[in-house]
């Protein structure tokens, strides 16, 4: 007859663990069932992505989320040291529930104190101040007013190209106040939500103040932009067109002094990136920056912070835009893990990465794209980078180049699918241009960082110790001529159906998987022989 004891005791070996382990013997069977205290977290942070998400798919609000946390809650409860997968599940709904709820509150206005009831009606004099730095187009020029009266609310403002005016500039606004509306395919209204922002105005008449608005924060601010402005000036007098206008990208992400018929060269070889302030471009150059340092001889404790203060450096020194910001916030993670020598524990510490920032901007996790690309590059240079190692391990195991080679690879295996569906576009050639040209990106800026502050004191010299940028840049311009020329087949892909990603990543996962599977098995053998 068959017959069955429980025995519960407390896990002491191991701190990660709960503490408590149930080892369940039957006749002829026996299974031990563990609990680890980091799954519950990782298990619970992956729920709360994962309701943030669905909620941002739907317009279902409160009744939803509070029945997942009651759900969850009471099987928590209830099942506790009972039954650990219940447990579980009621963890993941109680993260699910919290995840929708955060999302939703974060788009909670009070219409009666808030601008956007002021939509669609007539003309309004609006006060306020300049909140975000200036973005110029072809024809015109944006940016995000922070209204004081006669309401509170952001203002999405498009005006004259030519119009003067600076972040933290006071100004008067007259015009009509418009709600956004969603293109043939794409959700304008949610995009702009994201950063809560509900209203636009196009072509307002404009009245400046002389003083400042915005208080102490946006006087730093500005100061930093001020920083910035100079910069663009000294490496445009230090180096001639076109390689200064490129420098100036490749540094700010600031495309004004590039011209149109270079826009679409790297367009067409899918190297536009590296003049973007991109996620995955700012994490890939964080670990180049990594393997620099290390192959300079720095001890890997030495190279976290240098790595750290080069990268805040560089994202104060662009003007500090959140989406930079973001990604710098994943790639921290990832020298952290470095630092300890723990890339096993990478996976948690992406997780809580990136839900420290999705709790603080929810609408980041569908409609960030660089906060995508990011996570999903630096997940690249974690699990894909390793098996290119192995596949491209020829001659000895530190090269320089063999590194580079496989982390921008792996950047690219990773983020292609998003970079597919975002922008429509497939260049034959564009994984062959990023790996001859993105590994020259990392002299190219950290030579610009060495170059500014002489250009800034003497700026004859600085022309002088300019000739390796204007080298370096000449180069990459050479390049994206050469891969951009008509007879590279470039495919032009619009309406991507989001299921193509899934399969893409089920695919990619499944490779990995068997290739780990391979690896350990091999060991294996190795060992037992």
């Amino acid at each position: 007859m068959a017959w069955s004891c429980t025995v519960w005791c407390v896990a002491r070996r191991d701190r990660r663990k709960i503490g408590f382990t149930r080892i369940s013997a039957r006749k002829n069977f026996g299974s031990i069932s563990v609990i680890h205290q980091s799954t519950f977290f990782l298990y619970f942070w992956l729920s709360f992505l994962g309701g943030v998400f669905i909620g941002s798919l739907t317009k279902l609000r409160q009744p939803w989320w509070l029945a997942f946390l009651v759900a969850g809650l009471a099987l928590f409860c209830v099942f506790w040291r009972r039954n650990y997968k219940l447990m579980f599940v009621g963890i993941c709904l109680i993260g699910l529930g919290f995840g929708w709820w955060r999302l939703a509150s974060s788009q909670e206005i009070d219409l009666n104190k808030h601008l956007s009831r002021l939509n669609n009606g007539p003309k309004t004099i609006i006060t306020g101040f300049v909140a975000s730095e200036p973005e110029i187009s072809k024809d015109s020029k944006q940016f995000i007013l922070q209204a004081q009266s006669p309401l509170a609310g952001k203002i999405l403002v498009t005006t004259e190209k030519y119009q003067k005016l600076n972040y933290g500039d006071k100004m008067q606004l007259t015009g009509k106040l418009k709600a956004p509306e969603n293109f043939s395919n794409f959700d304008w209204i949610s995009y702009l939500a994201r950063d809560q922002i509900y209203t636009t105005m196009y072509q307002p008449e404009i009245s400046l103040n002389l003083h400042q608005g915005g208080g102490v924060l946006v006087g730093g601010y500005r100061q930093i932009l001020n920083l910035k402005s100079k910069i663009k000036n000294a490496l445009r007098q230090s180096l001639p067109q076109p390689q200064s206008g490129l420098l100036v990208a490749l540094l700010l992400g600031d495309e004004e002094y590039l011209s149109t018929s270079l826009k679409d060269k790297l367009n067409l070889t899918s190297t536009r990136h590296i003049i973007a302030i991109s996620g995955s471009n700012i994490v890939l150059l964080s670990q180049i920056f990594f393997t620099i340092f290390l192959y300079l001889g720095f001890w890997r404790g030495q190279i976290f912070y240098l790595n750290s203060a080069t990268l805040g450096v560089f994202i104060l020194m662009i003007g500090a835009p959140g989406s930079a910001v973001r990604a710098a916030v994943m790639a921290w993670f990832l020298m952290l893990a470095q630092k300890v020598g723990r890339l096993s524990s990478i996976d948690r510490a992406m997780v809580f990465g990136a839900c420290l920032i999705v709790l603080i901007k929810p609408m980041a996790l569908r409609f960030d794209v660089g906060f995508q690309l990011s996570f999903v590059a630096v997940l690249g240079l974690v699990y894909i980078k390793p098996w290119l190692d192995q596949l491209f391990k020829v001659g000895p195991a530190k090269i320089y180049w063999r590194e580079l080679l496989t982390m921008t690879l792996a950047a690219q295996i990773a983020t292609l699918p998003l970079a597919i569906y975002y922008f429509g576009q497939l260049s034959a050639v564009g994984v062959i241009a990023n790996l001859l040209v993105v590994p020259i990106t990392p002299f190219l800026l950290a030579g610009i960082l060495i170059l500014l502050p002489i250009g800034f004191v003497w700026l004859g010299l600085a022309k002088i110790l300019a000739v390796p940028l204007w080298l370096g840049a000449s180069y990459i311009l050479m390049m994206v001529d050469f891969f951009s020329r008509s007879w590279w087949p470039v495919w032009h892909l619009t309406k991507i159906s989001w299921l193509w990603l899934v399969v893409y990543y089920i695919i990619l996962i499944g490779v990995l998987r068997w290739q780990r599977y391979r690896h350990a098995e091999s060991v294996s053998t190795a060992m037992s022989c």
